[in-house]
C-alpha cells in the first residue's frame, strides 16, 4: 500500500490504472468523501450528459483550469 507521505511519481502503476483514455499518461486512484447529496446530484449531472463521472470530473477540472490561466 502507497504511503501519504511518498512523492507522486513514487505510487506504483497497477494493470488497473491504465485504460485507454485521450489521457495515454497512467492514471492514479483519487478518493475521497463527498456529502451523499452533492455525490448524487454530481452523479445524476453526468448521467444527464450521458458520461460518468470521472469524464464529467475531468471536463470540469479542464474548464476550471482554462478559465484560471485567463485570470
Amino acid at each position: 500500500m502507497t504511503k501519504i507521505d511518498e512523492e507522486p511519481d513514487d505510487i506504483p502503476d497497477t494493470d488497473d490504472s491504465r485504460e485507454e483514455s485521450e489521457h495515454p499518461e497512467p492514471l492514479a486512484p483519487m478518493t475521497f468523501n463527498m456529502p451523499r447529496a452533492w455525490h448524487t446530484r454530481f452523479k445524476l449531472r453526468a448521467v444527464e450528459r450521458g458520461m460518468n463521472m470521472k469524464e464529467l470530473m475531468l471536463e470540469i477540472v479542464g474548464e476550471w483550469e482554462e478559465k484560471q490561466a485567463k485570470k
